[in-house]
């Protein structure tokens, strides 16, 4: 997936860039109630690795495969971690509504594990920028 953008601001290594939200509906957006191609503008914070500057255009290439995986995960894990804590619950013979609290509790512990992962990769990963 490709979108151009602006640097917008710059801390130490780091570069914010401003982006137009690619509308998901492709072409006929008119016809969509989802309003998802209004030009909403997003953020993106990116290491500053090749000298960017502020407004310098820039183009941002995500590989759609890294996508699909965080996509996955993020998603997938709590669901997957919710239900697996509600099923240790019921196999444990606690009442329904302790069964949900551990589904709960493995659910956050997802949310950790989701988080750790994301710091150990960088905010880089799968995320190609080059400068127009």
């Amino acid at each position: 997936m490709k979108q151009t953008g602006i640097v917008f601001e710059l801390n130490d290594d780091k570069a914010k860039i401003i982006v137009t939200r690619l509308a998901a509906c492709g072409s006929s957006c008119e016809s969509c109630s989802a309003h998802c191609g209004e030009n909403k503008q997003e953020y993106i914070n990116v290491k500053n690795d090749i000298g960017l500057k502020i407004g310098d255009r820039v183009e941002i290439t995500t590989d759609s495969t890294a996508v699909l995986k965080y996509i996955a995960l993020v998603y997938g894990l709590p669901l997957i971690f919710l239900i697996s804590g509600v099923l240790i619950g019921m196999l444990l013979n606690l009442k329904e509504m302790y069964s949900l609290l551990v589904g709960f509790v493995f659910m956050i512990v997802s949310f950790i594990f989701i988080k750790t992962i994301d710091n150990k990769n960088g905010s880089n990963h799968g995320i190609i920028i080059k400068k127009l």
